[in-house]
This record gives C-alpha cells, structure tokens and sequence, in this order.
C-alpha cells in the first residue's frame, strides 16, 4: 500500500549504485565517529574537551545502536534518531574547530 506522494511500502527490488554508495560512506561516518570521539577523549590536552569529546563518543556510539535497531524495524523515528546522531557529532566537530583556534 503507498504512503505519502505515491510511495510504495517495503524496499525496492534493486538500488542505484549512488544509493549503494552513499549507505556505505553513512555506514563509516556512524561507525567513525563515536571513535574518533573516544579516541580524542584519551588524548586531547585540554580537561574539557577530553571530557566533551568521551561524553559525545559515549553518546553517539549508543545512538548508533539505537538507530540500527529503529532501522531494522522500521520504526518511524529512525530518521529522527539519525538527524539527532548527526547534530551531536557535527557539534562535537565544530567544539573540537572552534577551541583549536583559541
């Protein structure tokens, strides 16, 4: 049965190679990042990023479970759960630029 603007329910029979593409670079971006978080939280200098920065990969690694498993069964917020995902860490990224130039 469609939903919303005539699209159908379920996954189509094939995908297009930029469809393939862009899951496995959303696919290293999600599992990256909560590491790179951690990682940083063991070598930053500075007291308050190191504890952003393992707060953040904590965070983010435990929303990228929550949303693999919203995925799977296809429950509406995952694109919820993801876009908030993408808030922290590109937040965290942009705490990470912005105290590098002070």
């Amino acid at each position: 049965m469609p939903c919303g603007h005539g699209t159908k329910d379920g996954d189509p029979e094939s995908f297009s190679r930029s469809h393939v593409i862009h899951d496995w670079f959303g696919s290293v971006v999600f599992f990256s990042l909560p590491r790179i978080a951690l990682a940083h939280a063991v070598v930053l200098e500075d007291p308050t990023a190191r504890v952003v920065s393992g707060v953040v990969g904590v965070c983010t690694a435990a929303m990228s479970v929550w949303y693999a498993v919203a995925w799977e069964r296809d429950h509406p917020n995952a694109g919820l759960i993801q876009r908030a995902f993408l808030v922290v860490a590109l937040g965290w990224l942009a705490f990470l630029f912005a105290s590098s130039i002070r």
